[in-house]
């Protein structure tokens, strides 16, 4: 059928922190920052598209990803957003 599809990930940031969370509660070795030494490998996997998508039918597709990134802390607020 030859779909293109969109996958968008809401807060990236937030889902590294639940696993920086996790692994300290599961007293994992930390890496840079507190966050899991495989957080890396793990965003990889998560995002990685193997090959070019095909239908059984033999259409092409096509995959895009969007990771949304939220302010460290949860902070809705920035300076450079701020309007004077």
């Amino acid at each position: 059928m030859g779909y293109d599809v969109l996958m968008t990930a809401d807060s990236t940031s937030r889902w590294a922190e639940a696993m920086r969370e996790m692994g300290s509660r599961l007293e994992e070795m930390p890496g840079e920052e507190g966050y899991p030494a495989y957080l890396g490998a793990r965003l990889h996997d998560s995002t990685s598209v193997p090959d070019v998508p095909r239908s059984l039918n033999g259409g092409q597709g096509s995959v895009s990803i969007v990771g949304a990134v939220s302010p460290a802390g949860g902070a809705s607020t920035s300076p450079s957003l701020r309007t004077h």
